[in-house]
């Protein structure tokens, strides 16, 4: 068993794909497996995927109708063979030490979910991003006491905590135990329903404050109809 699934939705990302998968083999940590679920896309991006899998074993392609990103993410929990498992955006990166430093907190304390920070990054500038949430260990009471309260959006709140997917690393085991996947039926903040249910059964959580190793992309010229969170629909 690898340690880590990096499932990677793939729509019409020809772009930016490369820039993704290059950055999660360019990891300090090793002992993972990525899932490219190339959701119907009518660019090259399938085949871009597929170049990927002939150089590296450890990179696995599934083609499929397009069903959009909940599907895809549920596709990828169903293929991962991973002891834990991540979703990346396909047109975001991944800074080099981002799995070894999740890793290790997640094993030493055993997680069932852990959090960085992240960089958000247009074709202008970069600012780095954080949440308004303490940094360090939460068990069960901590979440209830602490999270519960932010994990919907109230006045003071601009996002909750676990609205972006893709910083959070999920121990596999865990999300299978509660049946957690993504309502395929919901096309717009599905990441933030989904972050919701997990962190309402989970045992613990860690949340690596100031550790900003995700590279979330924004172009705000961009007029691709790519999928993300970043606008949760695509046509």
């Amino acid at each position: 068993m690898v340690k880590i699934s990096v499932v990677i939705p793939v729509y019409n990302v020809e772009k930016y794909i490369n820039r993704c998968i290059d950055s999660i083999l360019k990891q300090t940590f090793q002992d993972f497996e990525i899932l490219l679920i190339n959701d119907g896309s009518i660019d090259n991006s399938g085949q871009i995927c597929d170049e990927y899998a002939k150089i590296d074993k450890r990179i696995k392609v599934l083609h499929k109708k397009n069903a959009r990103v909940s599907a895809a993410r549920n596709d990828g929990i169903k293929m991962a063979q991973g002891e834990f498992v991540s979703f990346i955006d396909s047109d975001d990166w991944v800074d080099p030490g981002m799995y070894k430093g999740m890793i290790e907190k997640a094993i030493e304390h055993d997680l069932d979910v852990i959090m960085c920070d992240f960089k958000k990054t247009s074709i202008y500038d970069t600012e780095k991003r954080t949440h308004s949430i303490r940094g360090g260990f939460y068990s069960k009471e901590h979440i209830k006491n602490e999270l519960y309260h932010c994990l919907i959006m109230f006045e003071n709140i601009e996002f909750p905590p676990t609205i972006s997917n893709c910083v959070l690393l999920y121990n596999l085991e865990f999300l299978k135990k509660y049946n957690l996947y993504y309502d395929e039926n919901i096309h717009y903040c599905e990441d933030s329903i989904f972050g919701s249910k997990v962190m309402y059964h989970a045992r613990n959580f860690f949340y690596l404050k100031g550790k900003h190793y995700y590279n979330y992309f924004y172009n705000p010229d961009s007029t691709t109809n790519t999928y993300t969170e970043k606008s949760g629909i695509h046509s």
